[in-house]
């Protein structure tokens, strides 16, 4: 039989945390948090999106059009993978945000142009309505860099 006056005692393990300031001691090593290694990261990267979105939409609003919600997140879903390219290859300077943004006018530019190619099916409302097939059919400008 197994007796319980015989068995060890099992302590949880104290775990010290040696970053916490004591009496006589400096200041402890500041090590970055998960959110603040989060934000470092991804901020600019949602800046960058946010501000290649806002120039599409405006590109559109320009030519009189609007995308449907399908589309602008087709659109948007390219935008991050072409941010995601940008960061993997360290390319994030003004110069090649520039050459981003260009390539980003290029394809609504294309889209723009497939959609009147459609006719009065576009029209909804009081905007014509850039849909998806007009994504589709415009990525074939593509590779565009970041975007192809």
């Amino acid at each position: 039989m197994f007796d319980k006056r015989q068995s060890p005692r099992i302590r949880p393990k104290i775990l010290i945390d040696h970053r916490i300031p004591r009496p006589g001691r400096k200041n402890p090593i500041q090590v970055p948090t998960t959110e603040t290694l989060f934000e470092a990261i991804f901020t600019p990267m949602i800046q960058l999106e946010n501000r290649l979105w806002a120039s599409a939409m405006h590109s559109a609003s320009e030519a009189g059009m609007e995308f449907t919600v399908p589309c602008s997140h087709n659109l948007r879903d390219l935008i991050r993978a072409g941010t995601g390219v940008m960061r993997r290859e360290k390319r994030v300077s003004e110069s090649d945000l520039e050459l981003a943004d260009v390539n980003l006018g290029k394809l609504v530019e294309e889209m723009t142009r497939v959609t009147r190619g459609f006719g009065k099916d576009a029209v909804s409302g009081g905007k014509i309505k850039i849909r998806e097939t007009a994504l589709a059919e415009a990525k074939e400008l593509c590779p565009l860099w970041p975007f192809g």
